[in-house]
């Protein structure tokens, strides 16, 4: 079994059947972070933020190479995708009637989907320890969720 902790994603990973390096299997979850963006510049004020988190079940593929610490590996798989998206409505927007105060509105928008995963990664091995760089997004209505990340993993 084998345990990566990465920038936003955790992992474990087991190699699939006895002796048989060539196929593994992974349940990831991956925090993409979140992204805010500011409408002052155009003039029209409030604030938008959106937050992405998945859970992963991929399947990977190494490419046999005649080095034994060095692995090129694919993956393929279902994300189950967590986007929650939180809008501010501006000041200027907000009507101010004499006697009361003017408050912005806020809306939460939460969107669950199941979307196909896919991605790439290599990684050095050395003894138990492993680093690995690799590359994974998420094909998704709209936006599609994309992160690399420089990990270590650990084979116990």
């Amino acid at each position: 079994m084998i345990c990566n902790v990465a920038s936003g994603a955790a992992s474990i990973l087991r190699n699939a059947g006895a002796g048989d390096s060539s196929l593994g299997i992974e349940l990831q979850y991956t925090d993409f972070g979140s992204l805010s963006a500011g409408l002052a510049n155009k003039g029209l004020g409030g604030l938008s933020k959106v937050d992405a988190k998945a859970t992963t079940l991929s399947a990977l593929g190494y490419l046999p190479l005649p080095v034994p610490f060095l692995d090129v590996y694919g993956k393929l798989g279902v994300a189950r995708l967590h986007e929650t998206t939180t809008e501010v409505s501006p000041f200027p927007f907000c009507p101010a009637v004499a006697g009361s105060s003017c408050v912005p509105s806020s809306s939460n928008l939460s969107d669950w989907s199941t979307n196909f995963a896919y991605g790439a990664g290599v990684q050095g091995k050395i003894g138990d320890l492993a680093i690995r760089a690799e590359y994974e997004r998420i094909s998704a209505s709209g936006e599609n969720p994309s992160i690399a990340s420089l990990g270590v993993t650990w084979t116990f």
